[in-house]
């Protein structure tokens, strides 16, 4: 069964935007990592920040696998090295 790779932003309801959030469903975890960058500069007006992650082979059962900190942890690097 072929992985997912699932990541969500949020932001908080400022100046009469509501609360929000976005998923990013990849196939690999570059390619979430990207996904998640754009998101957070699509949606910059709105001061948005990650939220969480995780692997799962089938989004209809609770068998996923938690991986928040480690995308977290890459996306700090990929800020500091200018990717």
């Amino acid at each position: 069964m072929n992985k997912e790779y699932y990541g969500t932003i949020c932001w908080n309801g400022y100046g009469g935007e509501g609360d929000g959030s976005e998923t990013t469903i990849a196939d690999s975890i570059e390619s979430l990592l990207g996904g998640i960058e754009m998101s957070l500069v699509n949606h910059k007006n709105k001061d948005p920040f990650f939220e969480c992650a995780s692997i799962e082979s089938n989004p209809l059962d609770d068998n996923r696998i938690e991986i928040t900190d480690i995308i977290e942890l890459n996306l700090k690097a990929r800020r500091t090295s200018g990717k």
